[in-house]
Parts: structure tokens; sequence; C-alpha cells
């Protein structure tokens, strides 16, 4: 028989200002994780070994498991949250949401893929996705009952409301109390998307701003009543100065990272950017295993 048992110390920020040691203890954790992974052999006489214990306890949220599904298109609707869970994930990132779904417009097509081999060969192994996708371009109000929906389901997995909204304090504090009603567990603020409608100040636009992250950080720790979590952006130069001011001005946690900005190539015969779009493209977003080179 074996066993294994891992049980670390809760992890803290010692360098939190007053003010952000006063928004954590009115939350859930202070700003602590901790989690344990025990492991055993066959039991004697041939009988059956106990399954592991993966839960964890992230900042008061206990998990059957430390996987979480990012925000994204797997975090899209109801019906593919619905599978993760069913699937066994310990957790789900819903796809960022905002007041006003209608001002966000999503091209066809938006994704492309980075293939490994010379020159891109078409038979390559994906070793990269990039993107051109907005966050959701679904009404809040039908996302809203699908949290409520998926919480009265699945009361024992994670549901994280990933946000975003325009630079307006009430727009943010009328967006935390709309989608904390639905009873979700946390939430995720980007700051990170790289095509985020910047001219709106939103995603990147004030992950990459101290200044402005400091503000608008100080508006949704004072409104929130659930762990926070901002979610960094890699297009920066150093990404220490970002996460510092977010969990100086409260948040319990960061989520690292977001997409890289990047162009994926040419199609060489068509010679035109991918993906295309009416001729033409923009900085995308790369993920996958390429970014592990970064």
């Amino acid at each position: 028989m074996a066993s294994l048992s891992f049980a670390p110390q809760p992890l803290t920020c010692r360098n939190l200002d007053s003010r952000a040691r006063s928004v954590q203890s009115r939350r859930r954790g202070v700003g602590f994780c901790n989690f344990k992974l025990v492991a055993g052999g066959g039991g004697e006489n041939g009988s059956a070994a106990a399954e592991p214990d993966l839960s964890v306890t992230v900042n008061g949220l206990k998990m059957p498991n430390p996987f979480v599904i990012g925000s994204g298109p797997p975090g899209t609707n109801y019906t593919v949250m619905k599978r993760a869970f069913d699937e066994g994930w310990g957790a789900v990132i819903a796809k960022t949401v905002s007041l006003d779904a209608a001002k966000v417009i999503n091209v066809t097509p938006r994704y492309a893929k980075l293939r490994a081999g010379a020159n891109g060969s078409a038979k390559g192994q994906i070793i990269g996705w990039e993107n051109i996708e907005l966050i959701s371009d679904r009404p809040l109000e039908i996302m809203l009952q699908e949290f409520k929906q998926l919480k009265e389901e699945y009361p024992d997995r994670i549901l994280i409301a990933s946000i975003m909204e325009e630079y307006s304090k009430s727009g943010w504090e009328e967006l935390i109390d709309r989608v904390e009603q639905t009873g979700i567990d946390a939430l995720e603020i980007n700051f990170s998307c790289p095509h985020g409608m910047p001219e709106r100040k939103m995603g990147a636009a004030v992950g990459q701003d101290c200044a402005l992250l400091e503000e608008v950080c100080g508006w949704i720790n004072a409104k929130a009543t659930v762990p926070v979590w901002a979610k960094m952006t890699p297009n920066i130069t150093d990404i220490t100065q970002p996460a510092r001011v977010a969990l100086k001005s409260g948040c319990e946690g960061i989520a690292a990272i977001n997409t890289i900005m990047s162009v994926m190539g040419i199609n060489l015969k068509t010679l035109r950017p991918e993906p295309c779009v009416e001729g033409y493209v923009t900085l995308l977003g790369l993920c996958a295993d390429f970014c592990h080179v970064i």
C-alpha cells in the first residue's frame, strides 16, 4: 500500500493595505488557498482502493477538484457549462458578460489555427489557436437566467461569472449586483481581453493602466460580496505591476493569463491574412501549447 498527501499552509497577501484587508474581511475566505491530494494504493486482500481526494478550497470556494474551465467558448451558454459539470469539472468561469450585449459585434470567421511543421503544414499538429472574438453577444438577461439555473442544478459546483464594463462606476455596480443575485460563487474581472473595446476603456485597456486599474478595482471591491479575481493581460512589460495593484485594491486573487496579441499568418494561396474578414485582420489573441514557449 502507498499513500501521498500534500497540505500546504494557507497563502496570504502580507502586503495588503488596510482597505484591501477590510474588503476581504467581509467576503468569504480572507485571501487564502489550501488543498490536499490523497492517493491510495490497492487495498488489502485485493480490495478496491479508495478514490483520490482532489478537493480544493480557494478563497472559501470548495471545489471537488482543481480543474477549472477558463472563460471563453466553453462557457458560452447553459448547455456547454452543464456539459462541463457533467464531465466532472470542478468549476466553470462563464464567458464574459456586460450590461449591453447589443454593443458587441462578433465577426465571422474569427478563429485561426497554428500548426507545427514547415511553413505551417496543413497536416501538422495544432499548437496554437487565435481568435478575434469579443465578449458574450447574448443578452445579459438570458445569461443571468442560465447562471441561476446552473446553480440550482449543480449546487456543489463552483460557477464564476466573468464580467467587464465600460468606465462607469454606476455601470460596474449595477452589473455586479445583477450577477450576484443569480447565486454565482465568485467574480472574475476581465481586465485582459486584447480586443475588448479599448475605446470605451474595457478589457486590456484597464489592465495595462495601473492608475485606471486601481480606480476600477476600488469600485468593484466596494460593491462585491463574493470573492473577486482580477484577470491579467500578458500584453504588458511587467505583469506583476497590475497584479500588485489589483491585490492592494482588495481583489482576493489573480487569474493569469489572457491571450497573447499576435498575427497568425498569411494564406499563401490567397495572400490574405488569417482569419480573413472581408480582406482584413487585426491583432488576434493567441492561446494553446505555443504559449508555453513564451
